[in-house]
């Protein structure tokens, strides 16, 4: 009796662990197609919300995307771009989905760049003799800064010299160029940094039917 007792419990875990193994992929890609409908609706929208030294209502019809993959989990990001906007506005902006909606992350200045699958992208900003490149990382639907790596010609034009900081207690401290680049790899491992600031696809029906699937 013990042994048949056994038996028929040892049968029903492995069907909940059959059960489960088959559910999880199931619902990450309910959440990716989830992600991916609710990208393709704000595109649809005649405006979006541009970010960019204050809020301001744009077409989107003149607007590019791409899908990319910032984070390791299977939902994709989206990189927006406007075309119009003026260079203190940035150029593109990065949105993810999370607990159902469409989350503006950040805009991300006069570049589109990231390190594929690990949370980090780049805030780039340059002009007036200086470029500002700040690492921070996705986690959770949020923002959090990192480093940062300032340059300027001001001193020795026109060749930039180069200071490094990590930001930590809700500030920016200054470390070394070594201490950067030891902690820059912590952050993306031998990942190299993708741009995608030239290969976006213009928002139209045919495009969004093709890339947003």
């Amino acid at each position: 009796m013990r042994k048949k007792l056994l038996g028929i419990m040892l049968s029903l875990l492995a069907v909940v662990l059959v059960i489960s193994a088959l559910g999880s992929p199931a619902q990450a890609v309910s959440t990716r197609t989830k992600a991916v409908r609710a990208y393709k609706s704000m595109l649809t929208k005649s405006t979006l919300t541009w970010h960019g030294c204050g809020s301001t209502k744009i077409s989107t019809k003149n607007c590019e995307f791409r899908l990319v993959s910032v984070d390791s989990d299977s939902v994709p990001e989206l990189i927006v771009s406007n075309p119009q906007a003026s260079h203190a506005q940035g150029y593109y902006s990065l949105y993810t989905y999370r607990d159902g909606k469409v989350r503006f992350v950040a805009n991300l200045g006069d570049s589109a760049s990231y390190y594929s699958k690990t949370g980090v992208f780049l805030l780039y900003y340059m002009g007036g003799g200086s470029e500002i490149t700040q690492y921070c990382r996705l986690s959770k639907g949020k923002r959090t800064y990192k480093l940062r790596k300032s340059g300027s010609d001001s001193i020795k034009p026109p060749n930039f010299v180069y200071s490094y900081a990590k930001y930590s207690s809700n500030r920016w401290n200054s470390i070394s160029k070594s201490s950067f680049s030891r902690q820059l790899r912590a952050l993306v491992g031998k990942k190299s940094c993708t741009n995608v600031s030239y290969k976006l696809h213009k928002n139209t029906s045919q495009n969004r039917s093709r890339y947003l699937k």
